[in-house]
């Protein structure tokens, strides 16, 4: 059965911020009503929370407000709180993100300033309390094989033990190992598996947790490709399963993460400025997986890259790349 096509969306949505209702279309914020006052937010300062809605697969609301406001992993329904933590100088153009299960260490990729920085939040989750302490400096290590130069975008770290980190470079997925749980000072490469004959322009990845399934996502190639490890963890035994068309959905997809018990994906298309939500009928596997709604984030940010979500479900954090490299963070309604 074929997915769905991206809605159109002629008809525009209403945003309520604490100023009144604006209005939201799929170019994110449009003027105000007439006679309708909006304060800018000054630039130092996170914008008031502002309320938005997705736009389902076939045009209309996202899930039925009932539904989506109980319901977890979902971005049917959300608040935007604002930005948090300001990612310059220790990165430029920001990509990937992810985070420690436990909410107090914060992983993010740097494409220009070639890095993996680490920060430690003193309050699990908020962001406001990330402080760097620790990074692992790609200069040298990336881009000798396929790509003369580097070009990290994904990222993804061993959840169970912290032990074991990948870096995707465009085609091509480079391993290291932590001699030291969680410290990235501690890494050394120690694996490595080109994909160039199938990948075209891949940015993001994510592993199943028992290391047996890697997922990366393909901006040129208007794909998710689902390989299978024979190894746990060893990217050199990967082998392509499936490959999901996205095209009807995507323009620029730079993001991908899945909810842990795999029913749930979620992708970053930075040409649209959405967060897209698919559903997996069977845990897991791509070839059931199903477009279901997408949230425009493009009131908020003009050049979006990485997502990830808290471990509960409640939250998700979008990178911004450019200009003002920094986190931004969306909540749930969850009643």
């Amino acid at each position: 059965m074929a997915l769905p096509t991206h809605p159109l969306r002629r008809r525009p949505w209403l945003l309520l911020s604490a100023a009144g209702l604006l209005v939201l279309s799929a170019c994110g914020v449009r003027e105000a009503p007439a006679g309708l006052e909006v304060p800018a937010a000054a630039e130092s300062q996170a914008p008031s929370p502002v309320h938005l809605r997705a736009v389902s697969a076939e045009g209309g609301p996202g899930l039925p407000a009932a539904q989506a406001a109980s319901a977890t992993w979902s971005i049917g329904e959300v608040v935007y709180q604002g930005e948090f933590l300001d990612l310059y100088p220790e990165t430029d153009n920001t990509r990937s993100v992810d985070f420690r299960p436990d909410g107090t260490l914060l992983f993010v990729v740097g494409r220009d300033t070639e890095n993996v920085v680490s920060y430690e939040l003193s309050t699990p989750w908020d962001v406001t309390t990330g402080v760097p302490v620790d990074r692992l400096e790609l200069s040298g290590l990336l881009g000798s094989r396929e790509h003369p130069e580097s070009v990290a975008h994904g990222f993804f770290i061993r959840k169970e033990d912290g032990r074991m980190l990948w870096v995707w470079n465009r085609t091509e997925i480079f391993e290291f190992t932590l001699d030291e749980p969680w410290r990235l000072s501690s890494a050394r490469p120690t694996g490595y598996q080109g994909f160039g004959g199938t990948v075209l322009r891949g940015h993001d990845i994510d592993f199943r947790p028992d290391g047996l399934r890697l997922y990366v996502d393909d901006r040129d190639g208007q794909a998710v490709f689902q390989f299978a490890l024979s190894e746990a963890w060893n990217v050199a035994t990967a082998s392509l399963e499936v490959r999901l068309d996205i095209s009807d959905q995507e323009e620029e997809v730079r993001g991908i993460e899945f909810k842990p018990d795999g029913t749930r994906m979620f992708l970053m298309d930075t040409g649209r400025r959405e967060a897209l939500e698919y559903h997996l009928s069977t845990p897991w596997e791509l070839a059931t997986a199903r477009f279901v709604q997408a949230l425009s984030v493009g009131g908020q940010l003009d050049n979006p890259r990485g997502i990830t979500w808290r471990t509960d479900g409640t939250r998700f954090y979008v990178t911004q790349a450019s200009g003002r490299p920094a986190l931004h963070q969306y909540d749930l309604i969850v009643r």
